[in-house]
């Protein structure tokens, strides 16, 4: 049970975090898409659906 509580208050906690983010996303989705434009190369096929799953 000691176990299961720890869990339960770990993921309330990464939803807190989460919601919080959320409120932020477009900031985040910036960053992230300067981020994946440098690192990747481009005609990146994945870069779309990355983008959509991160919004």
């Amino acid at each position: 049970m000691k176990w299961q509580r720890l869990i339960i208050s770990i993921a309330a906690v990464c939803d807190r975090i989460l919601r919080a983010s959320l409120q932020r996303h477009l900031v985040f989705n910036l960053v992230l898409d300067t981020t994946l434009v440098a690192l990747l190369p481009s005609g990146m096929g994945g870069l779309d659906e990355l983008r959509a799953w991160c919004s």
